[in-house]
């Protein structure tokens, strides 16, 4: 069935970034910021982003990319895992920028002190302190991990942040898979880059994720050469 979900736009990513993540961000509106970014440019479900470890040799940040390994996904049916790189891009919003800042700000443990310690989630819950914003939990065990921020969680902060920046349209924790894949093709990147990219098992679904904006889809008639 079609997806009624509307795509998110690089634009509209640019815009969160700016309102919420600037110089004197708070830990939770930064952790936000950095998600949704990671979404759009990784074309992740909320899922796959519950799942994103801050664990060193699963979360790897380099100068030109930063390289996610997702233990499962819903494509995963072998149980192989999957390996998402993301490019530095530069700027407010760049995801892999976004996520060192991050990293900092919260003072995640990256790396386990001993065999079962549970490093946790990227995405996860914040409580406030006299000092400030940290982080609910900062390690767990394998019998008691660190929980990710609720789906109904996200959804609600995403909406009233995108509600705050002034984006209209309505955008769920699925908007970003759909933003970052329709950006791409609209910039002419290939279906099967895309699918490989999204860890699609087919071209039709690569097209059931793919929103064309007026401007874009315009640009067929537009290249007729009947003028």
């Amino acid at each position: 069935q079609k997806l009624h979900r509307e795509s998110m736009q690089p634009e509209h990513v640019r815009s969160l970034a700016e309102h919420f993540a600037g110089p004197a961000a708070s830990l939770p509106d930064l952790m936000m910021v950095t998600a949704i970014s990671v979404m759009f440019a990784g074309f992740l479900r909320f899922n796959d982003l519950a799942q994103v470890s801050v664990r060193h040799d699963l979360l790897v940040v380099s100068e030109s990319h930063m390289a996610i390994t997702l233990p499962k996904s819903k494509t995963d049916q072998e149980g192989v895992g999957h390996v998402v790189r993301i490019a530095r891009v530069g700027g407010p919003a760049c995801p892999v920028g976004l996520t060192e800042r991050l990293l900092s700000l919260g003072k995640y443990n990256r790396v386990p002190r001993f065999p079962g310690e549970d490093v946790g989630p990227l995405l996860r819950r914040v409580k406030f302190t006299p000092r400030g914003h940290e982080l609910q939990h900062v390690t767990g065990t394998a019998r008691s991990p660190i929980s990710s921020l609720s789906y109904t969680s996200f959804r609600e902060k995403l909406q009233a942040m995108c509600s705050t920046a002034g984006i209209k349209r309505g955008v769920m924790p699925h908007s970003m898979r759909i933003g970052g894949n329709s950006a791409a093709a609209a910039r002419g990147v290939s279906e099967e880059a895309r699918k490989a990219h999204g860890r699609w098992k087919s071209g039709a679904m690569v097209q059931l994720y793919t929103r064309l904006e007026d401007n874009t889809a315009l640009d067929t008639t537009r290249n007729l050469g009947l003028a």
